[in-house]
Parts: structure tokens; sequence; C-alpha cells
């Protein structure tokens, strides 16, 4: 297992400045995940490792070697592309095989290979088949089986399961999970899909705008968001957000339109900044018919079936509440808001940072 060590990476193209002083560090057989909408720097980083992308500053360093200047095939990776990249006129074999008939390995040392990645990965009855003639799934993995028989220090996956169906990316992740628990080999995977950056990941990196907003693990990313940017991004639905300012005197927020909410002096910091957002996510607000919470307007409701999206408004502002598939809450009625003080989050508009709690 490789350790993969990112400092001060930078990339440009022109004046276009993509990737912004990009410090990583993957531990030896952990599995990574760089997280950020189109046009972040995440595939630019991912090249920027494999090879395929000159660097314009900073350092690349695999297993304590800096790698800046060798072509891709000496360092040691093996890419996983979006589209598969796979030879059409060869058979899985043959396109499982390639590499090592390049690198002059015997047939029959590379038929025994060949046959126990295809083992590994489920593809032993489709060894003689063209890549046509396969599925979605299957031709992905036969791309996952060419990297794997390399038996790389990295892998790098660059959206690999973006041109599947939506069921087919369940049990392509699935797969994916297990075969690194197998291999426990150093993995580097970007997506802009969150939903795979919290089910693969060891540690998620959140990128946009070329930087790192936040790197930590699935549930802190999702329960303690370093940012508003993370705030909004993770999460169907993202954070609520809401905008105000904070009433020393009272310890209260107090919204743009007035709204008060009375804050814990116990659970939550006494030196908020003057002009203050508040954040909590839809499970975590609970409707009531009494009390002298803010007042929640029902606009409309998405049935989910097992729970409700329920969107209206809380101090003029739009949030979403998820209630129960049962609970009935008609459009246009008001209710209280509850929310408990550990699920509040705050963060100053200014920075965009979250105010330590």
């Amino acid at each position: 297992m490789a350790s993969l060590e990112l400092k001060k990476v930078e990339k440009k193209f022109g004046q276009s400045h993509v990737v912004k002083g990009v410090d990583l560090v993957v531990e030896p057989g952990e599995f990574v995940v760089i997280l950020g909408p189109s046009g972040c720097g995440k595939s630019t980083l991912l090249r920027m490792v494999a090879g395929l992308e000159a660097i314009t500053a900073g350092s690349i360093l695999i297993n304590n070697r800096i790698v800046n200047e060798l072509e891709p095939r000496e360092r040691g990776c093996a890419m996983v592309f979006q589209n598969y990249a796979l030879y059409p006129h060869m058979s899985v074999a043959e396109n499982i095989g390639y590499a090592l008939k390049v690198a002059g390995l015997s047939k029959a040392d590379r038929d025994l290979k060949i046959r126990k990645v295809a083992q590994t990965l489920g593809l032993t009855e489709f060894l003689e088949r063209k890549p046509s003639q396969l599925s979605g799934g299957q031709r992905q993995r036969v791309a996952m089986g060419r990297a794997m028989i390399r038996e790389p220090a990295v892998f790098l996956y660059d959206e690999p399961l973006s041109n599947l169906d939506a069921k087919l990316r369940v049990s392509m992740r699935g797969e994916i999970r297990r075969l690194h628990q197998r291999l426990g080999t150093t993995s580097l995977f970007v997506t802009h899909d969150q939903i795979e950056a919290m089910t693969l990941a060891d540690r998620i990196v959140v990128m946009n705008e070329g930087k790192i907003e936040q790197i930590a693990t699935p549930h802190e990313i999702y329960n303690k968001p370093a940012s508003l940017f993370v705030a909004d991004f993770v999460g169907s639905p993202g954070f609520n957000l809401i905008e105000g300012v904070y009433d020393s005197s009272q310890h209260a927020f107090v919204g743009l339109g007035g709204g008060v909410l009375s804050l814990d002096r116990a659970k939550t910091p006494t030196t908020l900044p003057p002009r203050l957002i508040i954040g909590f996510r839809a499970e975590c607000a609970v409707v009531t018919g009494e009390g002298s919470d803010p007042s929640f307007r029902v606009d409309y409701i998405e049935d989910l079936g097992a729970t409700k999206h329920v969107q209206g408004f809380f101090d003029d502002q739009k949030i979403i509440i998820a209630v129960k598939g049962d609970e009935a809450l008609p459009s246009g009625s008001d209710f209280r808001l509850k929310i408990k003080a550990d699920d509040l989050h705050f963060f100053d508009p200014m920075s965009g940072r979250r105010v330590v709690q």
C-alpha cells in the first residue's frame, strides 16, 4: 500500500487558475473521494496525480517520492475513466491483459492473472465477449479489471459511474467498496455525486473553485460543515440557511424579517459575529402547533413516500422541513418550528466559514 501526498499543487491554463494551492495527504490503504461541482478542478487534480496533466507549481509524492517529472507509467497509478476506454475489437480477456502483453509477460502467466482478476470481478463467463456485447456495468468492471491487473500502488477513479443508470450506480458502488476492502489499495475517487462520496469514502475532500473547502469523514461533512458552501452542497436537500443578526443582549438570533430565535447559553457560543447565518438540516426541525418558537408557513409539499419535504417560510426566508410521510401539513397553514440547540449551526456571512462550536 502506498501513501499519496499533494503539497501546494497548482494548475493554470493561461490566465485561468484552475487548482489553487491544494494540500492533501492520503494514507496507505485509504479511500478518499474528491467531491465538488463541475469546473471546481477535481478532475484536473486527478489527472495531475496520474501524470496526464503537468502541474504548474507544487509537488506530488507517491510513497514519499516526488513524481512531478515521471511519466504516467512510472508512477505506479492505474486510472479508471468515466467512458470505460476499452478496445472494441478486443475480447474482455484481451482488454484486461493488454498492459501485461505490452510489458512482455508470457501468455501462460498473463492468462493466470487475467482469470484471477476476472474471478474477483465476476467476469469469468464474459472473457471471450467483446465490449459491445456487455452491459454498462460489465464494461465498467472490465475497465476496473484492466487497472487491477497492473497491481498499482494507487487507484485513480475519474467519475467512473456517471454513465450508468441509477440502479446500476448503486450496485457498482457496492462492488467498488467491496473491491477496496479486499485489495486495500490506496484510492482517489473523483465525483460530483454526493451519494457516491458519502457511501464510498473513508474521507471526503470537498472542492470549490480550485480550493479545498473541507477534508473530513462523511459523518463530519454532513453534520459539521466547515463552510456555507459545504453546508449547501452536501445533502439533499442542503442545509437551511437563514440570514439575520445576533442580539447579544438577549442571546438570540433575529432574522431579516424580525423573527426571534432564542439561543441556549449553555450550548451555543456567546461570542457570535453581529451579522450571522444560522443553519440546520431539514430533518432536524420539528413543527408544533403552539409555543413561542418562530412561525413556519407551509408553501407546498413534495411527497417522497416514507417522508415529505415541506417547503415553506421561516422568518420570510424559504426553507425545507422533512416530516414523516403520513404527517398532514396543509399548504398555507401556520405552525411553530422547534430546533434543538445541538442541531443549530452558525456561519459568518463575511468569510463564509463556520463559527467554531
